[in-house]
C-alpha cells in the first residue's frame, strides 16, 4: 500500500536531490576553502581529485572489506533466523534487487549501519542493539537502514563523511604548519 501518489514521490525525491546537493556542495567549499587557505590556489586541485577518486570508485568498494574494518562477522543464519526472517521480508516490500547481508558488530552501542548499493548491500549492527530491542523495534530499525539503500543515500553519506574527513584532516595540518601564537 503506497502512502503517496507520484506526483508527492516524484516532488519528495526531488527535495531529496536538492538537499543532497546542497550538503554536499556545501561541505565541498568549506573543503576547498580550507584546501586554498592552506595549500594556496593549486592546493585546491588534490582535494578536488581525491572527492572525484573516491565518487567514482566508494560505491564499488566491497562492502564486506568495510565490514571486516569493524571486525564484524555475518550473523549466524541459525542463530539469527527471526533477523534474517525481517531482512526478507523488508527487502522485498522495499524492492531491492538483493537481500541485505547482516553482519554482528560486537559492541554494547545501540547502532546499525549499512553500506554498499542495493544490488549488493550489507547491513551492519551492533549487539548491544540485538541485546536491547525488542523484535519490533530491531525491524523498525532494519526498515530504517533499507530506506537509505533503497534511496540511494549511502553514496551522499559517504561522500559527504569523505569531504567532512578531508576537511577536519587539512585543519589538523594547518595546526601544524601554524602554532597559536
Amino acid at each position: 500500500m503506497a502512502y503517496l501518489d507520484e506526483s508527492q514521490r516524484q516532488r519528495a525525491r526531488a527535495r531529496n536531490i536538492l538537499q543532497s546537493v546542497v550538503l554536499v556542495g556545501g561541505i565541498g567549499l568549506i573543503a576547498a576553502l580550507s584546501a586554498y587557505l592552506l595549500f594556496g590556489r593549486e592546493g585546491i586541485v588534490w582535494p578536488v581529485i581525491a572527492v572525484g577518486v573516491f565518487a567514482l570508485a566508494g560505491p564499488r568498494l566491497a562492502p564486506d572489506a568495510v565490514m571486516r574494518m569493524f571486525k564484524a562477522s555475518p550473523l549466524d543464519p541459525i542463530r539469527g533466523a527471526g533477523i534474517y526472517d525481517i531482512v526478507q521480508a523488508l527487502a522485498g516490500r522495499a524492492g531491492l534487487p538483493a537481500v541485505p547481508r547482516i553482519y554482528l558488530i560486537q559492541s554494547a552501542t545501540l547502532n546499525a549501519f549499512a553500506i554498499g548499493t542495493p544490488a549488493r548491500c550489507v547491513i551492519g549492527i551492533t549487539s548491544g542493539l540485538l541485546y536491547r530491542l525488542d523484535q519490533r523495534e530491531v525491524a523498525a530499525v532494519l526498515a530504517h537502514e533499507m530506506t537509505h539503500v533503497r534511496n540511494n543515500d549511502i553514496w551522499v553519506m559517504s561522500l559527504a563523511d569523505v569531504l567532512s574527513r578531508l576537511t577536519r584532516t587539512m585543519s589538523f595540518c594547518f595546526s601544524l604548519a601554524c602554532p597559536p601564537r
